[in-house]
């Protein structure tokens, strides 16, 4: 029979004391104990019975009773060996808690199957399981400036599905990502109330986007300034189309297209390089549709190498030259197409094209 002052089994901690505030903990000249076949500590104030046997002194366990009359017991040296096995607890009523935690809700406590869990105020903090730290939804991770309990300055937290965040009230937070561990070299991004902020520290040299593995990239708004000067519309004029043809011998039907989705201003430009001159007198024309609803045919100027005065006709007269075209802004309607071809005469001629539509601010 297993018996603590009329039948208790009580598993005891190591080195953990007490209800220090009830005053010390003295010897029990008459505790017995000893470990079950389970490695349970078995104690009694006295006489065993049964199959149990014996228990023997146990020289450093103390205890005594409070005011209420509980016995409070602790060990003042010494270690046990294998498991100590506590009841699953919840977060409200955590399995290990601390005796001057109003309510006894903060501590620690089994959340199922080979996962745990601590809790404060009877609410979920964090969590464990197999190879991961788990978080509730409204967890934050905190750093301080000083100790635990000193005021945090830098927060991050679960701000919707699949986002994380850095926020702090109205406190400006940044992210920085260091590329050496000695020196100040990093790259900031950054929020300053107003405008979110990419940059470099002052020494960390040249801000690369994209140099080696991403195929393009896409800037969704106009740039509203350029090395410290302002600029207007969508700051930057965009190529919207652009090609060339080679080792032609005939007419390039469309040697580029482009169909804007609203009225717009175009800057279009185009190079001939003519490799076999014998007979051959044609142009490169682009067609469009104005924002007046007219269909138009834009014959593209050219200058030969020599600095000739401007033509359109690219003829054999010239021999095998390149001609250098001069760029036309025109203004187009909204989904009517603006194409790029070769007309005229291709008797015995070998040339390469290219023309290219740039979106104008």
């Amino acid at each position: 029979m297993r018996r603590l002052l009329g039948g208790v089994v009580l598993a005891c901690l190591a080195a953990v004391v007490l209800f220090a505030a009830d005053g010390p903990l003295t010897p029990i000249a008459n505790l017995r104990g000893r470990t079950d076949g389970n490695g349970y500590l078995l104690v009694s104030g006295g006489v065993t019975s049964g199959s149990d046997g014996p228990l023997t002194p146990i020289g450093q366990l103390r205890g005594r009773t409070d005011a209420n009359g509980y016995l409070r017991v602790a060990l003042t040296g010494g270690a046990f060996t294998g498991q100590l096995l506590a009841p699953d607890g919840t977060a409200g009523a955590p399995s290990y808690s601390f005796v001057n935690d109003t309510g006894n809700d903060t501590g620690m406590f089994l959340v199922g199957a080979n996962q745990g869990g601590f809790s404060s105020n009877g609410g979920e903090s964090f969590g464990w399981g197999i190879g991961a730290l788990r978080l509730p939804a409204t967890s934050l991770l905190l750093w301080t400036s000083g100790g635990i309990s000193a005021g945090a300055d830098l927060i991050v937290v679960r701000d919707a599905a699949n986002v994380l965040a850095i926020k702090n009230s109205t406190t400006a937070q940044a992210l920085r990502v260091y590329g050496t561990t000695t020196g100040t070299k990093y790259l900031s991004l950054s929020h300053d109330g107003t405008n979110g902020v990419i940059d470099t520290s002052a020494t960390a040299g040249l801000l690369s986007i994209a140099p080696t593995n991403a195929t393009s990239v896409a800037i969704g708004k106009a740039v509203s300034s350029l090395n410290g000067i302002a600029t207007a519309g969508n700051g930057l004029d965009a190529i919207v189309a652009t090609n060339r043809v080679t080792a032609q011998t005939g007419a390039a039907a469309s040697i580029v297209t482009y169909t804007p989705t609203a009225d717009a201003s175009f800057e279009l430009s185009a190079n001939i390089l003519v490799t076999t001159a014998t007979t051959h007198s044609f142009t490169l024309t682009c067609t469009y549709t104005d924002e007046g609803n007219t269909s138009r045919t834009q014959t593209m100027p050219f200058v030969l190498v020599a600095g000739s005065a401007v033509t359109v006709t690219v003829g054999n007269a010239a021999g095998a030259v390149p001609y250098n075209g001069i760029p036309v802004r025109i203004r187009a309607k909204a989904s009517t197409a603006i194409t790029c071809q070769t007309t005229g005469t291709f008797t015995t001629v070998t040339y390469n094209a290219e023309a290219q539509i740039k979106r104008a601010t």
